[in-house]
């Protein structure tokens, strides 16, 4: 196994986003719902840095339909323009950010009932691969959705 395969395997966005709030003194609800993959790290500190001065209190930070969403109030009205701007970058860079890797050539990919973003290199594969692994494992090809009865 690669050092890089066990950087993602080893990675917890919960631990990575408090660690980078606390230094950068933003606070983060106690209810809040933390979820990213290795690949968006970069994007997610690159938020942080961006409202360090906002006052900012975060929500949540998940993956949504392929994209990063991120969830916050902010102190004063006037620092809400700041807040958009920086959820709408990290957004949009996420859009073509492998979210395993990080490599910025990713495509978006519906994965059974997931949306993804994944580089051409070889996360695709290695998804698709672990998919079908699991199909021939479980004997079937089903979605365990709706879409079955069809």
């Amino acid at each position: 196994m690669s050092d890089h395969r066990v950087k993602i395997d080893e990675f917890n966005g919960v631990f990575h986003f408090k660690d980078w709030a606390s230094q950068a003194g933003v606070m983060v609800s106690e209810q809040a719902e933390i979820y990213y993959s290795y690949g968006w790290a970069d994007i997610v500190k690159d938020f942080i840095d961006a409202i360090k001065d906002c006052g900012a209190v975060i929500h949540g930070v998940k993956t949504e339909f392929g994209a990063l969403e991120i969830w916050c109030d902010v102190e004063n009205k006037k620092d809400e323009v700041k807040m958009w701007r920086a959820t709408s970058v990290a957004r949009e860079k996420s859009k073509i950010t492998c979210e395993l890797c990080g490599d910025n050539t990713g495509k978006r990919a519906v994965l059974r009932q997931d949306v993804k973003v994944l580089c051409q290199r070889g996360c695709r594969m290695a998804v698709l691969e672990s998919l079908e692994k699991m199909d021939q494992e479980n004997g079937t090809r089903r979605t365990n959705t709706w879409l079955d009865d069809y």
